[in-house]
């Protein structure tokens, strides 16, 4: 896990991602780590900051049929490596997907549990 760098706890998970927008489409590109806030795409390929975008994680165990998980974002920041996303819109679904993920890959779960008490809607 992360510091509390930008208010969540991050964890480290990666798995493939595609991303659409009207400026760009990326295919096939991979995460570092995500929060319930938003995640961190390793790319050559540097957005605009604030470019909107849908995206589409992709849940693959290599056993069952792989889930994609469909967000709404924006591109947050750039990295040297890559770029983040901020989760502008998820429906309730991707939501529990997100928090699951968090919760079982997190280094530090009693502090996830704690910020999911302290906020709103995320119990």
């Amino acid at each position: 896990m992360t510091p509390f760098k930008r208010g969540r706890v991050r964890s480290k998970f990666k798995t493939k991602i595609n991303i659409k927008s009207k400026e760009f489409e990326l295919k096939d590109c991979i995460t570092s780590d995500v929060s319930l806030n938003g995640l961190y795409v390793i790319s050559e390929e540097k957005p605009l900051i604030n470019t909107l975008c849908t995206i589409n994680l992709i849940l693959d165990n290599g056993i069952q049929k792989p889930i994609s998980i469909e967000l709404k974002g924006k591109v947050a920041r750039m990295g040297k490596d890559g770029f983040a996303l901020t989760f502008t819109e998820m429906d309730s679904d991707a939501f529990m997907h997100l928090k699951n993920i968090i919760q079982y890959n997190t280094d530090s779960p009693e502090d996830f549990f704690q910020e999911c008490k302290k906020r709103i809607g995320y119990k």
